[in-house]
């Protein structure tokens, strides 16, 4: 893994690597053990956590952004709220005075998925 990583340019800090039991059969042997759910684990931004598929239970990693990042832009999107409008100004926001003022805080929106249109199409027949 450190060959791997160290041929894009990136190292593995030493006090924070470490090995889980994590995959497949891991929520298996824990719960023999009577020792709870699996680990997650922080990667690239990103919670790592182990589960299953809704449709036929196979074993799949699910990923959520990191709670700590994921508070902290909230935080920071709700102290500037704060310091530009009050009770008493109730004047309505466009869109373009939202982009103005906010849109230096919101992460660019991107489409994961390379056939959106598709997908929705198909669930919603016209």
């Amino acid at each position: 893994m450190r060959e791997r990583l160290r041929k894009f340019g990136r190292q593995l800090h030493p006090d924070k690597t470490r090995l889980i039991e994590f995959g497949r059969y891991a929520a298996g042997r824990r719960k023999k053990r009577r020792e709870g759910q699996p680990e997650t684990f922080n990667f690239l931004g990103f919670t790592r956590i182990g589960g299953r598929s809704r449709e036929k239970g196979y074993f799949t990693v699910y990923r959520k952004t990191i709670g700590k990042r994921m508070a902290a832009k909230l935080k920071d999107i709700r102290q500037k709220l704060r310091q530009l409008r009050r009770r008493s100004q109730r004047s309505r926001w466009t869109w373009t005075r939202f982009q103005q003022r906010l849109g230096a805080l919101l992460p660019l929106v991107e489409i994961l998925h390379p056939w959106p249109n598709e997908r929705f199409a198909a669930k919603h027949p016209r």
